[in-house]
């Protein structure tokens, strides 16, 4: 049975964190707990949310709140970590320190939770995957979930204007071939849960209006773990103005058996 790391404080937004990863053991096979870290004092509103929902609670102390998260996933060998966007709810508020910090510093999925996310039973995820089709986000995503447990999946694929796929003078044959050779890389038992959406547009525009159109719950992409000045723009456009939470899976990441 795997764990799943959720990081709690004393701030009201721990509630839609530890909520999230109770949700999220509805799909993957795994027990959560929750993980509160501070310089001094024992946690107790943390404390008390765990007890209430019912899942193991640890305290851990250090003055780099980040480090200590990253530490604490490898040393319980968790297979993920739920963390929140940021203490507040502010338009176009990038995430905070602590869940950048701990996004870029481990291979393994990070799901950040905006502030005012709202739990219930998820129906649909966008996936978001990479411009040249060869893209192992959906196939890390298949993996992990249950089979009998899979929610409706959008896969979205965006075409930049200037890159749009050519076929002789019929470039709309050539994005339906694309799209089929695409959906054949799903495991054949989760192919009916499995829908393609293919649009042109700036990437971190397009990825964020989808999810909203579409009604994601929840949104699914692979990153290079580096948040540096002029990348991971839609990582960034997402973290900043998704109002559902988001899986960020490192491209370099190796699939994890269930």
């Amino acid at each position: 049975m795997n764990i799943l790391l959720a990081a709690v404080d004393d701030a009201a937004t721990a509630q839609p964190v530890l909520a999230t990863a109770i949700r999220l053991t509805h799909y993957l096979e795994s027990n959560v707990v929750a993980v509160h870290v501070t310089e001094d004092g024992n946690g107790a509103t943390a404390r008390a949310l765990a007890e209430a929902a019912g899942v193991m609670f640890e305290v851990r102390k250090g003055a780099d709140v980040g480090t200590e998260l990253v530490a604490a996933m490898h040393e319980l060998d968790a297979a993920a970590i739920v963390v929140g966007a940021r203490r507040a709810n502010f338009t176009a508020m990038p995430a905070g320190h602590v869940a950048l910090d701990v996004a870029q510093h481990t291979r393994r999925p990070v799901i950040i939770v905006p502030p005012d996310t709202v739990d219930h039973e998820w129906e649909r995820v966008l996936v978001a995957v990479e411009g040249d089709g060869e893209s192992e986000t959906l196939g890390i995503f298949a993996n992990s979930v249950q089979p009998e447990h899979w929610p409706e999946v959008v896969a979205l694929h965006v075409f930049e204007a200037d890159a749009m796929p050519m076929f002789a003078d019929q470039p709309a044959y050539e994005t339906a071939a694309w799209a089929e050779e695409f959906l054949h890389r799903v495991p054949s038992a989760n192919q009916e849960r499995v829908r393609l959406e293919v649009r042109v547009g700036n990437a971190a525009d397009v990825v964020r209006d989808t999810a909203r159109e579409v009604g994601a719950d929840i949104v699914v992409m692979a990153w290079r773990r580096d948040l540096s000045p002029g990348h991971a723009p839609i990582v960034r456009e997402l973290l900043s103005k998704s109002p559902v939470p988001v899986v960020l899976l490192a491209a370099d990441a190796k699939v994890r058996a269930r």
